[in-house]
């Protein structure tokens, strides 16, 4: 009885999907350890908008952390770094290309609301696991 070797793979095929994308978006397998870390990352960056509770994440969250991210008054940003200070805006809310809390409003933050949670409501929140979606989207995670 004769046999014959194995063909070669097709070298014009792609390499199977052997998991999801990594930080640096390469596709490999993650580990039970990298798994881990990852989740603790996201929850702790879940309770950093929720000031250190379980959730859900609401208008009040996200209008908290919009305040804590506005550039104070004289602090260097990219935006002023490399000897350009750049022009305030109309509004008086940090400089030009900046989104300070004076360019965010009610509305902005209840349609983040809403499109985090799939348009469930503005009451309900955004829980962890939508939040971590969120954050697997904008390839943060």
């Amino acid at each position: 009885m004769q046999t014959t070797a194995p063909s070669p793979p097709d070298s014009s095929s792609p390499p199977p999907n052997t998991g999801s994308k990594s930080r640096n978006g390469k596709r490999g397998k993650k580990t039970a350890a990298a798994n881990a870390v990852e989740e603790e990352e996201v929850e702790a960056a879940y309770r950093l908008f929720t000031g250190g509770g379980n959730g859900p994440i609401t208008v009040h969250h996200l209008r908290r952390v919009a305040k804590l991210l506005q550039p104070r008054s004289g602090e260097v940003t990219a935006a002023g770094a490399g000897g350009s200070r750049g022009k305030r805006n109309k509004k008086g809310g940090g400089t030009a290309g900046q989104v300070g809390m004076d360019d965010v409003d009610d509305e902005m933050l209840q349609k983040m609301i809403m499109e985090a949670n799939g348009n469930a409501g503005v009451a309900r929140g955004v829980g962890l696991e939508e939040f971590k979606e969120v954050m697997i989207r904008a390839g943060v995670f």
